[in-house]
């Protein structure tokens, strides 16, 4: 879907209601202007078109032929109108209530989608529109219907999908589950703890960066493979070495790299967990709901025993440096305390030379070890820290940072 937002609503003109998950505003009667406007979204040049939704609640025994409202599509701020339509109270009579419109950019423009309303009427009108390329199967970028053979997950999370869609997730229900779409990429959800991993992918896009350097990143607790998905979207990554060490969720994840083709090629998977022991682990696990949120660290006497495979984090990473010696590497770590061997480890190899930046995602699994227990190592290293690291965590929660190994500086 070409449009990640909805537009804003006019509250002089009517007011802001959810129904069913589905943000829309309701007009009053003799009040006129621009009910929905905006969200002033980039698009290239092409052919495209857009979709309103218009439902009628009061018609005020209007003529047929009076316009209750005009959908239109501009650009220039506003200024420049470049499709629209009359919608007449004939029109909404007859049980029409959605309206497509179709247009054409030049070159490349911020586009609007409004609906100006006369008053005449009160109207329910949708705030989001869906946008896509023309050509493109309408369907796919409509919000699926609630039916009583609609997958559970779906009944269940229906609000929340419906919040995901207006934020620019295309939703296909498909073999009884569910396939997410954001920009270019596709996964399964199967289970509602799904959709938590979801908004610090992409929208807050947390692992996004850009170089004008080939990459290769190294993406330890690969979980179900969104993140090793969006670093292979990234045109600098030339290679994404993704290790998940818990046999069902590495196998969602290969379920979801297969959903796209076109980056798959990128991924090198492995069925391994990167720490500071090498070979088999036999550990205890408590299934706490959270897909993917597990650790290598045992959870006690009263988990279910797995055996793992290890591989030592100094010993990869330099296997990967040697392998890519053109490349800066990137590390993505979020493994669920596993962090803390790997970061010793590595500072004990003297390897932080060979990473060009970290990311990472640290767990309170320790007691006595906190974030500043990898920032430290980075700092002498040479590394530039960026915590995102909330004031108020203490004892408990996740923490956040990123580490950039700092030029050297030039002669005086």
């Amino acid at each position: 879907m070409l449009n990640n937002k909805s537009s804003t609503i006019n509250y002089n003109v009517g007011t802001s209601r959810c129904i069913n998950g589905k943000s829309v505003v309701e007009t009053e009667f003799n009040r006129d202007g621009h009910a929905i406007y905006g969200p002033y979204l980039p698009l290239s040049s092409g052919q495209y078109y857009a979709e309103f939704n218009i439902y009628p609640i009061d018609l005020n025994d209007l003529h047929d032929d009076e316009v209750v409202a005009i959908p239109d599509i501009s650009i220039d701020g506003g200024a420049a109108s470049i499709s629209s339509e009359q919608i007449t109270a004939k029109l909404l009579r007859t049980g029409k209530t959605r309206f497509t419109l179709n247009f054409t950019l030049e070159k490349k423009a911020v586009v609007e989608y409004r609906v100006w309303v006369p008053g005449k009427a009160r109207l329910e009108i949708e705030s989001y529109c869906p946008v896509a390329a023309a050509g493109s199967d309408p369907e796919k970028i409509r919000f699926p219907k609630i039916t009583a053979h609609a997958p559970a997950i779906f009944q269940e999370q229906k609000l929340r999908l419906r919040q995901l869609y207006e934020s620019g997730f295309s939703i296909e229900i498909l073999q009884n589950s569910l396939i997410l779409q954001r920009d270019g990429i596709r996964f399964w959800i199967d289970q509602s703890d799904d959709l938590h991993l979801i908004d610090e992918i992409f929208v807050e896009r947390v692992y996004n960066f850009e170089s004008d350097r080939p990459a290769v990143v190294v993406d330890v607790g690969m979980n179900l493979g969104l993140v090793s998905l969006q670093f292979a979207k990234n045109s600098s990554v030339k290679k994404v070495y993704s290790f998940e060490p818990f046999p069902s969720t590495y196998s969602r994840a290969l379920r979801n790299i297969a959903l796209n083709p076109d980056l798959s090629s990128k991924i090198i998977p492995a069925n391994v967990g990167i720490g500071d022991i090498e070979g088999p682990l036999t550990i205890n696990i408590v299934d706490n709901g959270d897909s993917g949120a597990q650790s290598t660290r045992d959870s006690g006497e009263n988990g279910t025993p797995i055996e793992l495979e290890m591989a030592l984090a100094s010993s990869l990473f330099n296997k990967i440096a040697d392998e890519n010696p053109e490349c800066d590497l990137i590390a993505k770590i979020d493994c669920e305390g596993a962090e803390f061997g790997i970061f010793d480890v590595i500072t004990r190899a003297e390897l932080w030379s060979r990473i060009s930046a970290v990311m990472v995602e640290w767990h309170h699994a320790i007691p006595g070890k906190s974030g500043e227990d990898l920032i430290a190592p980075l700092k002498k290293a040479g590394f530039l820290v960026f915590d995102r690291s909330p004031h108020t965590l203490v004892h408990n929660g996740n923490g956040f940072f990123y580490g950039v190994r700092k030029a050297p500086h030039a002669a005086a």
